[in-house]
């Protein structure tokens, strides 16, 4: 069944808050040990009444992409919508046929997620092989530490060749005060990269989505100190910052510059891998990754692929890609 993801999130028509505020209403006159149920009862006729799209928009939810990509339970996806982490957008820019929609954030201070939605003009088809478009993004009219791609074909749209997904991840790795702050994103000149560099433009255009910033800032912080030996070296993890869609680490100790100095940190990046260790036994490697070493102390933050109950991890577990095998080290968390 064809998927048109562009309309998923209308603007909230003003009925539509009043009939919220009317069912409301109407709820608060129940039972008070009754309210909670009754409660739910008016948001879902509410929701009845304009329509699940709409119902979505009003309250924070989620887009069903974003959801599956992240693995996000419906318990998440309401404490992340709660918190501030997950937020609808919805702004939409057309030219040419082409429609390009920022569907959803999710973040925290360490960066933030964007998934678009894009529409081509039937008969143009999109591919994450051939597709592309010119991309800069800005926050305020600074420049910021950004990537993006389509998603692999097999996660767009079913049925619609001419419809696809494209994620922008934003780096914050230094920890910019930017909630609030003005997004900007302008995509220029849809391309199809199998006619080659000369003819490769099929719709030339720009497109420019803006709107203000919001994520989460909440962190669950360890200060550690635990001392750890790898391959003769004393490793020192002094702190692991923990929220459900990243984590900061921090290493010092004596033996840490010798560590770096056998890794290629300084020319392609890799001292550690990172794996989370939940309390029920189950195991997720993580990245991507952003490290740097500087005046001893080694940082290291990673996106999650997935959300997490932190209070479900049980140890983040450190393997040092350039030592011998074995050569990795279980930090639990208290």
């Amino acid at each position: 069944m064809r998927s048109d993801f562009t309309d998923v999130f209308p603007e909230v028509p003003r009925r539509f808050h009043e009939a919220v505020l009317g069912a409301l209403e109407a709820a608060g006159k129940t039972e008070r040990r009754r309210g909670v149920k009754k409660r739910a009862l008016a948001l879902v006729a509410a929701a009845a009444i304009l329509g699940i799209s709409a119902a979505a928009a009003y309250f924070g939810g989620w887009h069903e992409k974003v959801a599956q990509l992240f693995d996000a339970s419906p318990a998440q996806q309401e404490q992340l919508s709660q918190e501030g982490a997950a937020n609808y957008v919805g702004q939409s820019a057309t030219s040419g046929g082409v429609t390009i929609t920022a569907l959803q954030t999710l973040g925290d201070k360490n960066g933030l997620y964007v998934l678009f939605h894009i529409k081509a003009p039937e008969g143009v088809a999109l591919s994450e092989e051939d597709s592309a478009f010119g991309l800069d993004v800005d926050i305020e009219g600074e420049r910021v530490s950004w990537n993006a791609q389509l998603l692999p074909d097999a996660e767009k749209p079913e049925g619609a060749e001419n419809e696809h997904y494209l994620e922008l991840w934003i780096n914050n790795t230094r920890g910019a005060d930017l909630l609030g702050k003005t997004i900007t994103v302008r995509f220029s000149d849809l391309r199809d990269l199998s006619r080659g560099e000369g003819g490769s433009v099929v719709v030339p255009g720009t497109w420019e989505l803006s709107w203000p910033l919001a994520y989460s800032s909440d962190t669950r912080r360890y200060d550690l100190d635990a001392a750890y030996t790898v391959s003769g070296c004393e490793v020192t993890v002094e702190k692991i910052e923990l929220t459900p869609l990243s984590m900061t680490l921090k290493l010092g100790g004596e033996g840490l510059e010798r560590l770096v100095e056998r890794s290629d940190l300084n020319e392609a990046g890799g001292l550690c891998a990172v794996t989370v260790a939940m309390k029920d036994g189950t195991r997720f490697v993580e990245g991507p990754k952003n490290e740097f070493y500087a005046d001893g102390v080694y940082t290291q933050i990673v996106r999650f692929s997935r959300v997490y109950d932190v209070e479900d991890i049980a140890a983040v577990v450190l393997t040092f890609y350039h030592e011998p095998d074995g050569s990795a080290v279980t930090v639990p968390l208290p």
